[in-house]
């Protein structure tokens, strides 16, 4: 389920600060802030930060910066500093366009960029949040409303979005090399159609649903369950590969969004056979 954490602080130089984090897949295209802008100064400072202390550099991502700037302008418009006002979703559906695990947020404002900068860094939860190793994109909102910058820096881990065909290779793969490992014969991969529909069923219900799975004609051993990383597969799908007297499966898997999920998440049925359909 996903978490979240707030924390406020009051910096010296008329700088106020909060942060937050929230544990919440086509490849996305590589891109970089606009070159001179506001925007770049703070992605640059950022990037040195980390650097210095031998951690990756974050990238840049479009996505994030344009939610980040829609919550940098609310914040502007109601002289509001808050990770959600009373208009605005919560952080994991203002992100839900970002395929993520793992996301967190920056919020300031102060009289410069370098307050601003300077004031994040001295803030522990602030801190924590720039020179985290488990986030490598970031997007960054600026908007300047009289005497004063207003900041938003979300933060994220990125996935890489894969088909559903690719997510279902991969657990395929993983079953194959468990049997290997096994010593057991190779199983017969079968027609998976029965088991998509199984899969995308499971991804309207929002949950797994190991009954239905094992109630298909002629499963010995079933599985179901939801990642928001297929490359990440279970090591029950080891402990199926010992599974003995079997000879074939059928594996699948489906990608969708919910208000649970706003990212989204692969739904993944597997089913073990003994003379199959």
């Amino acid at each position: 389920m996903p978490w979240q954490s707030y924390w406020w602080a009051w910096v010296a130089g008329a700088v106020w600060l909060a942060a937050g984090a929230v544990a919440c897949p086509l490849l996305r295209a590589q891109s970089v802030p606009p070159p001179g802008s506001n925007v770049q100064l703070l992605f640059e400072r950022l990037n040195r930060e980390r650097e210095r202390v031998g951690l990756p550099t974050l990238s840049w991502d479009e996505d994030l910066a344009a939610a980040a700037h829609r919550h940098s302008q609310a914040m502007a418009d109601r002289r509001e500093l808050t990770h959600q006002n009373e208009r605005e979703a919560e952080l994991q559906e203002r992100l839900k366009a970002v395929p993520l695990d793992r996301a967190g947020e920056n919020v300031a404002v102060g009289p410069t960029l370098a307050s601003v900068h300077n004031g994040l860094m001295q803030s522990p939860p602030h801190r924590e949040n720039i020179m985290n190793p488990r986030f490598d994109a970031i997007g960054i909102g600026i908007v300047q409303r009289d005497d004063s910058y207003w900041v938003t820096q979300d933060f994220a881990r990125l996935l890489p979005m894969l088909d559903a065909q690719s997510a279902a290779e991969l657990v395929a793969q993983a079953l194959a090399k468990a049997r290997t490992r096994e010593r057991g014969r190779p199983l017969r991969r079968l027609d998976s159609m029965r088991m998509q529909q199984l899969a995308c069923a499971m991804g309207e219900a929002g949950h797994p649903d190991a009954k239905a799975v094992l109630n298909t004609p002629g499963a010995q051993r079933g599985l179901a369950y939801s990642t928001s990383d297929p490359k990440r597969v279970p090591e029950s799908v080891s402990e199926l590969a010992q599974t003995q007297g079997v000879d074939s499966y059928a594996v699948a898997a489906c990608f969708s969004r919910s208000p649970r999920y706003p990212s989204g998440t692969y739904w993944i049925a597997l089913v073990l056979f003994h003379g199959g359909w």
